[in-house]
């Protein structure tokens, strides 16, 4: 029920109107739900609607299709192909950088799925030798440390920033005096 509220309120959010998007009351409640998005364009605020619909599909088919992996895999891939495609059909965000934080993760998780999926089959049919599925282990690894490490130089890039922006303040704080 909870959920199902979070995706109606989320909803009624994508079609409201850009200037009570800018209302100060209404942004300082809701604006967890289309921060970083051009509140300008209707296909950037339906995105926030449509990908959390998708994530509680992610959820809901990881949680009780679990005696039936390779049909929770197939639609998990089929919910982080839809998010790629919405991604690469028009970019959502403000700017590229919240963009590429969505993106690259999303293809990464695209591709460990997309490896899962294979290996549920490569467990019935048995169609690779070892090495194959040796290396499908290191590229879902490389998956991993490159989702993890796109955000993590993100994240030291704005420590970076604000840590200058101190300094220099502080530095002309004591120049005035």
């Amino acid at each position: 029920m909870i959920l199902g509220y979070l995706l109606y309120f989320s909803y009624q959010i994508s079609i409201t109107h850009k200037n009570q998007l800018n209302n100060k009351h209404f942004n300082d409640r809701y604006s967890c739900f289309y921060e970083e998005l051009k509140i300008d364009q209707r296909m950037a605020m339906s995105y926030s609607f449509i990908n959390l619909l998708r994530k509680t599909i992610f959820i809901i088919s990881t949680v009780l299709l679990y005696s039936t992996p390779i049909y929770q895999t197939t639609i998990c891939f089929l919910s982080c192909v839809l998010n790629i495609f919405l991604l690469l059909q028009d970019n959502p965000f403000e700017n590229k950088q919240q963009y590429f934080l969505n993106l690259i993760p999303d293809l990464a998780v695209l591709i460990i799925v997309a490896i899962t999926i294979v290996l549920a089959f490569q467990d019935t049919f048995i169609m690779f030798n070892d090495q194959f599925i040796y290396n499908l282990g290191w590229l879902i690894v490389a998956c991993i440390y490159l989702s993890i490490g796109l955000q993590l130089l993100f994240l030291i890039k704005e420590l970076l920033i604000k840590l200058i922006h101190k300094c220099k303040t502080l530095i002309n704080h004591f120049k005035k005096q």
